[in-house]
């Protein structure tokens, strides 16, 4: 099975993020957290890029716990 590494960017960082934190952002449950799992399951990787993290004042904790993180965008695909 080919692994495919899925890049998260600014626009899409709520996606990857907890509930709670989603839900006090967006008023909302975070209908992403299932296709999340079941992407994981089968191989994808997800990576954001910290400067966008910072940009967009998210922490680490407010992740999900399958999200990596490089250190910029141009160091994220052979980050991991």
């Amino acid at each position: 099975m080919a692994v495919v590494k899925k890049l998260i960017f600014i626009s899409a960082l709520n996606t990857i993020t907890v509930n709670t934190y989603y839900n006090e952002r967006c008023k909302m449950y975070n209908c992403n957290l299932k296709i999340k799992g079941d992407m994981e399951k089968m191989g994808t990787k997800f990576i954001t890029c910290g400067q966008a993290m910072i940009f967009c004042s998210i922490k680490k904790e407010d992740l999900l716990p399958l999200v990596k993180v490089s250190l910029t965008v141009q160091t994220a695909i052979t980050s991991y």
